[in-house]
């Protein structure tokens, strides 16, 4: 079933591109996704030989901060530095989006698994300490 699955979301791809303010998922078939930049982050994985692609694979996830929930996932036998060029353009935009969170939505984010991502270097780096300080820091200044 997860090959199945996969493969669908695989070759549904139609397209990703961001703009100024969101990222964009085309599809073939189904709704096209649109996320604000800097509410998401991006995990590529380097996987093994497939028989989907015939190709070794990149697994490319993206999930949002919100419950560290997974908006997409397709494997992809060719990825060039297009993502890791966006993850470091996005990183003005993340640290706006992780600050202006309400105490509730920030406390959803689970941060060990994006710590985690980050040790194995699926993701790129998030400051979370400078962050939790700034956070803390307009906290203070509005009392």
């Amino acid at each position: 079933m997860y090959v199945a699955i996969t493969s669908y979301t695989t070759l549904n791809l139609k397209g990703m591109y961001a703009t100024n303010n969101n990222f964009y998922i085309e599809k073939y078939f189904g709704e096209s996704i649109s996320l604000p930049l800097g509410s998401f982050y991006i995990t590529l994985k380097l996987g093994d030989y497939s028989f989907q692609t015939l190709a070794f694979i990149t697994r490319l996830s993206i999930i949002l901060f919100i419950n560290n929930k997974r908006k997409y996932y397709c494997e992809l036998s060719i990825v060039k530095d297009n993502f890791n060029i966006l993850e470091k353009n996005l990183k003005q935009q993340t640290e706006s989006y992780l600050m202006s969170l309400d105490e509730k939505d920030y406390a959803t984010i689970f941060i060990p698994n994006i710590k985690y991502d980050m040790d194995k270097g699926y993701t790129a780096k998030i400051d979370f300490d400078k962050i939790d300080f700034l956070r803390k820091r307009n906290k203070s200044d509005q009392t």
